[in-house]
């Protein structure tokens, strides 16, 4: 049986949030590049829910120009915190049907293998697991490769949430009906800190090592103009207090 004929049979619904934003004169770049990537999945029933903290129509346009009739997309534009790229990835997964599996494909990130979405939903199937994350590896502003491979690896204990993150970006991700969202008062521990409450409530994720996602390693991302030592340290302190 082929890959696509054994995909179709899986019938499970996908919604692929993509939350965006103005990241200066390569977004829409960034985002064709991401966006081109879903469409070739092998995988029939994904829909895309894109949520928008732009401050002017481009993104808008160019989605309503290029991808509404090669997609199923609910577009949305967030005026609310805008800036918190955490509430917008939250605002995406609000929109997302209960019954609908989610994955989280950040604008400047994109699925490098075909078969992405059909593993994750056929691991998780398989497995009756609540949440799954692939391997990733890594380019530069100008996509070249930077030879770093990361497959994901769960860590068990609180050090997950404090910042010694073995799963990757939120992008390697996939969650069956999620009904957890990430910390809005967090901004760099925030990917880390969700996956362990993930962990905590359904158990671990099914690590599928293969590299299946490509992360942009930006100069210009948030983490890159950050004061990282201080902003850990406080975030640190926040989720010691929160988890105990």
């Amino acid at each position: 049986m082929g890959d696509m004929e054994q995909n179709s049979k899986l019938n499970q619904q996908v919604s692929i949030v993509v939350p965006t934003a103005s990241l200066g004169e390569n977004s829409l770049a960034m985002l064709e590049k991401c966006m081109q990537s879903i469409l070739m999945q092998d995988y029939e029933h994904i829909n895309v829910v894109v949520t928008d903290h732009s401050i002017d129509d481009e993104i808008q346009d160019y989605i309503a120009a290029n991808w509404n009739h090669q997609l199923t997309i609910n577009y949305m534009r967030f005026n609310e915190k805008r800036g918190f790229g955490v509430a917008n990835t939250n605002h995406g997964i609000d929109h997302v049907p209960d019954d609908h599996f989610v994955a989280i494909m950040c604008q400047d990130n994109y699925y490098f293998s075909n078969k992405a979405i059909g593993t994750m939903v056929s691991a998780m199937q398989t497995t009756d697991s609540h949440w799954c994350a692939v391997g990733c590896n890594h380019v530069d502003d100008d996509y070249k490769d930077l030879n770093f491979n990361h497959s994901p690896r769960w860590i068990p204990d609180l050090s997950m949430a404090l910042g010694m993150n073995r799963i990757g970006g939120p992008s390697v991700v996939m969650v069956r009906q999620c009904d957890m969202r990430q910390d809005e008062e967090l901004t760099y521990l925030n990917d880390c800190e969700w996956y362990y409450r993930l962990g905590q409530k359904y158990g671990p994720p099914v690590l599928i090592p293969q590299m299946m996602v490509t992360v942009s390693s930006r100069r210009t991302d948030v983490s890159s103009t950050m004061d990282i030592p201080q902003i850990k340290w406080d975030e640190q302190q926040y989720v010691q207090k929160k988890h105990g």
